[in-house]
Formats: C-alpha cells, sequence, structure tokens
C-alpha cells in the first residue's frame, strides 16, 4: 500500500509539473493562445487510454502492468525537456497523458485486490490524497526553475520525479518475485 501511495504522490510531481511548465513554454514562445488546447492534449490522451483500458478485462498480473505503467510515465518525461517547438511539445504531452490514466487504473485495482473491505475507502483516499500532495508539490518545484532557467528547463523536475517513479516499480517487481 505505501508503495502505491508513493507511486501516486510522484506521478501528481509531474502532473503538477507539466500542467505549470507547459504553460510557461507556451508563454515563452508568445503561443498565449494554444496553451489551453496544449493543456488539453495531456489529458485528451490520458481520457482516451483511461476510456480504453479501463473498459477492458485485466488477465495480467496486475502487479506487472502497473510496473510497466510507472517505467512508461517515467520515460515519457524524458523528451519534455527536448522540445522545441508547440507542435513539439503538444505531441510530446500526448503521449505522455497517454500512460497517465491506466497507470492510476491499476494502482486502484491493485489496492482493491490486496487491502481488506473494510479499508478499501481508506486505502484508495490514501491513494488519492498523494496524487493531490505530488499534484501541488510539482508546480512549486517547478516555479523557481522555470523563473531561474526559463520554461523548457522546468521539465527536468518531471524527469527527476519520473526517475524517483522508478524506484516504487523496482520495490513492486521485488515484491511480485517474493
Amino acid at each position: 500500500m505505501a508503495v502505491v501511495v508513493v507511486a501516486m504522490t510522484v506521478m501528481g510531481v509531474i502532473i503538477g509539473t507539466v500542467d505549470v511548465v507547459f504553460v510557461a513554454f507556451a508563454e515563452a514562445g508568445g503561443n498565449t493562445a494554444l496553451r489551453s488546447i496544449v493543456l488539453s492534449l495531456y489529458a485528451a490522451g490520458s481520457c482516451l487510454s483511461g476510456f480504453v483500458f479501463g473498459s477492458r478485462t485485466i488477465t495480467r498480473p496486475i502487479g506487472g502492468l502497473l510496473r510497466v505503467g510507472l517505467v512508461a510515465t517515467a520515460l515519457t518525461t524524458v523528451p519534455m525537456v527536448f522540445v522545441g517547438s508547440i507542435g513539439a511539445l503538444s505531441l510530446t504531452i500526448f503521449v505522455a497523458g497517454v500512460f497517465f490514466a491506466p497507470t492510476v487504473i491499476l494502482s486502484s485495482r491493485l489496492i482493491e485486490k490486496n487491502v481488506p473491505q473494510a479499508s478499501l475507502t481508506e486505502a484508495l483516499t490514501w491513494s488519492a490524497a498523494g496524487l493531490r500532495f505530488g499534484t501541488a508539490i510539482g508546480p512549486a518545484a517547478a516555479g523557481p526553475v522555470i523563473d531561474g532557467l526559463g520554461a523548457g528547463n522546468g521539465f527536468w523536475i518531471a524527469v527527476v520525479a519520473g526517475t524517483a517513479l522508478l524506484l516504487p516499480s523496482v520495490v513492486l517487481r521485488r515484491a511480485s518475485a517474493a
């Protein structure tokens, strides 16, 4: 349970960072009219994949799929630091969003599978609280980077969080191997 809360907190840092940085990136490039469109692409990728993934019956081990989702979410942060245009940012953000919702769905399903029914609401609340806490940390960490080093460099906060997201995937691998 603690591993899932940590993973959701780190995923919150990623989404909170991305929300702030791509708005700053669009504004720095003089594309203020496009910032809401770019912002919606992250949500669109996540919504589309969440709908498709959430409507499917999962037959594979949830822990293994969650590890894949965590690693994919981490890896999709890396291209963000290399984007140079609003078009490239839009594509990168959409692809990153595709992995977000399925990973959150898998986190919830892993909790549902492993937590006693009497504690399920509390466990899901901890997971959701971790996600929201991380969403507050991301902008707080990215803001000073954006102000001091420029908008695009704020994506490094997402990359650092992505790197931290690999730790829960390792712990989940060891737990499922035991």
